[in-house]
């Protein structure tokens, strides 16, 4: 969602990345928690919950696939990143620890 002179606008993933970018961290599994246990331990609200898991099924995602955590992930748990570049995703750099 980005504000422009005509209001608020919902970019599509392609236009994403032609105005931003994209890019993701891979990290260790470790202490990661699955959305069907965050959403609750986050107190996310179950509006808010189900709205974010339609904006994500809208966009063709599985909510099943994601994970997070309620505390910062350091560094030393990073495995690569990856940067969206023409059309797939590549390596950016790769960390070893």
């Amino acid at each position: 969602m980005i504000n422009t002179n005509k209001g608020k606008i919902q970019l599509t993933f392609d236009e994403q990345v032609e105005y931003f970018g994209c890019a993701r961290i891979q990290v260790k599994p470790d202490n990661l928690i699955a959305w069907k246990i965050l959403k609750h331990q986050a107190k996310i609200e179950r509006n808010m919950s189900a709205a974010l898991v339609k904006s994500g099924k809208d966009r063709g995602v599985n909510p099943e696939e994601w994970y997070g955590s309620l505390s910062s992930i350091k560094i030393d748990k990073w495995i690569q990143i990856e940067e969206y570049k023409d059309s797939k995703w590549v390596l950016f750099q790769k960390f070893k620890y």
